[in-house]
C-alpha cells in the first residue's frame, strides 16, 4: 500500500472515538486543524500559561508539560479561562498577551518580602510579590555594554555568517572572541553559529555554592 492514501474516519474531537466524515489521506491536517480550532481550548490555555511562567518564573498551572489529571490544578482557574478566551479573540497575538500581562498590576508588584504572607504562601503562588529571578545571559551583556558607553541600539544590517558564505564557520571567531568584540548591538541580534557560540551568552552563571577556578600561581 506504499504510496496510496488511506480513508480514516475524521471525528471534531479526536478524543471521543467516534466516527465522522471520511477523508483520504494521514489525518495529520485535521488533527493540526483541531488543534488549533477555537473550538478547543486547551491549546489556548497551554500557550499562555507558558507566557505567563516565562514572565513571572511560575505558570498558573505550576506543572506546564502536563495540563492531564496526573498534573497540578491551575492556581487561578478563572484568570487561566479568561487569558485564553482573550487570547483567541486577539487572533492568537502573543505580542497582545504579552503586554497585557506586563500592564497587570501583579507583574509590577516588587519583590519585597513580607513574614506573614510567605508564612501563608511560601512559593507564592497567590502573586503576593513578584518572585526574584536571575537575569538571563543576554540581559547582563546588554547591560555591561550600557553601563561602559558602548551599547548601540542600531539593529546590524547583515548577517556575518552569510557574509562569510556557506561552508567552514572556524574563521569566524579565530583569534578567541575577537569577533564579538565587533559587535555591540542587543544580544538577540548576535549571529547563532553552531558550536561556536559566543562566550558571554554561552557561560553559564555559576551558583554561590561552586566558586571559580583559579590558576596555580
Amino acid at each position: 500500500m506504499d504510496g496510496e492514501d488511506i480513508n480514516v474516519a475524521a471525528s471534531a474531537d479526536p478524543r471521543s472515538g467516534e466516527r465522522g466524515d471520511e477523508f483520504s489521506g494521514s489525518g495529520r491536517e485535521e488533527l493540526a486543524d483541531w488543534i488549533a480550532s477555537s473550538d478547543n481550548p486547551l491549546t489556548a490555555r497551554v500557550i499562555v500559561n507558558r507566557v505567563w511562567q516565562h514572565l513571572f518564573g511560575r505558570g498558573l498551572v505550576a506543572t506546564p508539560d502536563n495540563f492531564g489529571v496526573s498534573g497540578q490544578r491551575p492556581s487561578h482557574p478563572e484568570l487561566l479561562d479568561h487569558l485564553a478566551v482573550t487570547f483567541v479573540a486577539d487572533g492568537r497575538s502573543v505580542k497582545r498577551l504579552i503586554r497585557r500581562l506586563v500592564l497587570s498590576h501583579s507583574y509590577r508588584l516588587s519583590t519585597t518580602h513580607d513574614t506573614d504572607n510567605f508564612q501563608r504562601d511560601p512559593d507564592n503562588a497567590w502573586l503576593w510579590r513578584m518572585s526574584p529571578r536571575r537575569l538571563d545571559a543576554e540581559a547582563v551583556r546588554d547591560a555591561m555594554l550600557a553601563t561602559a558607553g558602548k551599547f548601540d541600539l542600531t539593529p546590524p544590517t547583515e548577517s556575518v555568517v552569510a557574509r562569510n558564505s556557506e561552508g567552514y564557520t572556524g574563521g569566524l571567531d579565530r583569534g578567541g572572541q575577537m569577533l564579538e568584540q565587533r559587535f555591540h548591538c542587543r544580544s538577540v541580534y548576535l549571529p547563532v553559529i553552531r558550536g561556536r557560540g559566543f562566550e558571554s551568552n554561552t557561560s553559564q552563571l555559576r551558583s554561590p555554592a561552586s566558586p571559580p577556578r583559579y590558576a596555580d600561581a
